[in-house]
């Protein structure tokens, strides 16, 4: 008897396979290194590279960081549940999402290579408690590197907006200049999005407390964000994310080459 179920879109999949995937950490070095495993191999032989590895983050891009301008994408995948699982249902997922969620978002954007050259990504750790990931990622982009982080993207899950229907949130907008800011927000008309300049801490208070300017994009969710009952995401706000989130980094982007 033939399987007559479609297969899973390729974001789906990832998805499926990264919050299934554990990730755990001491603050000093991840101990349970599933997902960061996981994001090794789904990238390996993809058009970007690794370009640095600390103790508890990951660094892809297309080109070496060293003494250049960038645009950073943090997303943290460190996670708090038990049991880290996935569901699918009729037009939504459920499972433990913070933050596999937008780890997956990340992830589909890198191997569909839609970001420019200008912009990083970083998988970090410890972002649940002291956020050291952070920490050290700074350290080596700004010391070590000699990069010059001209804004930073943090992705995460939010409760915000859900029940406004929004496919997405911007968050913490942290040290971005009006014009930036206003640029960015024009370049989402046509999407249904909620904005709360100060919302609940995430890696955005972190990197502003060193002096660079960040905001965080927001995928909304339904439930308690670290519950092990799992939270409800729409399946049609994956896409649309996915698809912003590419549009605010290479924005950016664009604005570095700009200025440089």
């Amino acid at each position: 008897m033939k399987n007559n179920t479609p297969p899973l879109p390729r974001w789906a999949d990832l998805l499926q396979q990264l919050a299934t995937a554990d990730s755990k950490d001491d603050g000093k070095q991840f101990l349970v290194t599933d997902r960061r495993e996981t994001l090794r191999r789904l990238l390996a032989g993809s058009a970007c590279r690794l370009l640095a590895e600390g103790r508890l983050f990951l660094l892809y891009g297309q080109q070496p960081v060293a003494h250049r301008d960038i645009v950073l994408v943090s997303s943290h995948i460190d996670c708090v549940y038990r049991r880290c699982w996935c569901e699918e249902q009729a037009d939504s997922f459920r499972g433990t999402f913070d933050n596999a969620l937008t780890n997956a978002a990340v992830l589909h954007n890198l191997l569909e290579a839609r970001f420019d050259a200008q912009v990083v990504v970083a998988f970090t750790g410890d972002e649940e408690k002291d956020s050291g990931g952070c920490h050290e990622l700074v350290e080596y982009l700004c010391t070590q590197a000699g990069c010059r982080v001209r804004a930073i993207i943090v992705t995460d899950v939010t409760n915000e907006g859900w029940t406004a229907g929004s496919d997405f949130t911007l968050e913490n907008d942290l040290g971005i200049d009006l014009f930036t800011a206003y640029r960015l927000v024009a370049s989402l008309r046509p999407y249904a999005f909620s904005f709360l300049h100060e919302a609940e801490p995430d890696e955005s208070w972190d990197y502003h407390r060193f002096g660079l300017p960040v905001f965080s994009l927001c995928l909304p969710v339904a439930g308690e964000l670290h519950g092990e009952e799992g939270v409800v995401c729409r399946k049609s706000s994956f896409p649309v994310y996915c698809q912003v989130l590419a549009r605010l980094a290479n924005l950016l982007a664009e604005e570095e080459g700009q200025d440089s």
